[in-house]
């Protein structure tokens, strides 16, 4: 697969743009999603897993946008007023590292209450629990996959 073009983004958007560079590593990251919560759960209607794990990406996904929007970006402020300057700031690898734990946290908090919500369609008990162990999972494999995907390119 060949470059497009060369990518500048606030250090806070990374674990977002990652999965968009790398489709296949969120796609896989949802897969886990949905296995972690087939095992947990019980429930054999895949339909209802998908539409329970689909909504709770979408929503923790928009929120955590909204969150990384506010939060420093990682330019460097000399790069607006020199061209040939590097437009990543020092703390830019910093804040892309801590933006991946941010991700993490914002999606469990998020996405328990919409479990709760589903819960008239599949019944997902403890599921704050739930919510945390399936991120974690779905976390390592977006992870492995950008890594697998980095030191074959």
């Amino acid at each position: 697969m060949l470059p497009v073009a060369n990518v500048i983004f606030p250090a806070f958007f990374a674990p977002f743009v990652a999965q968009i560079l790398v489709p296949v590593a969120g796609l896989m990251a949802l897969a886990t999603e949905v296995i972690f919560y087939r095992w947990w759960t019980g429930e054999t209607r895949i339909s209802r897993l998908l539409a329970m794990v689909l909504t709770a990406n979408v929503v923790s996904s928009t929120v955590g946008m909204f969150i990384a929007s506010q939060l420093p970006t990682g330019y460097a402020p000399a790069h607006s007023t020199s061209p040939h300057s590097s437009w990543r700031a020092a703390e830019w690898s910093d804040y892309a590292a801590l933006a991946w734990v941010l991700a993490f946290v914002i999606s469990v908090v998020v996405e328990w209450p919409i479990l709760v919500v589903f819960s008239k369609l599949v019944v997902v008990r403890r599921s704050i629990i739930a919510s945390f162990f399936a991120n974690a999972c779905s976390y390592v494999m977006l992870l492995v996959v950008l890594f697998l995907y980095a030191v074959s390119h």
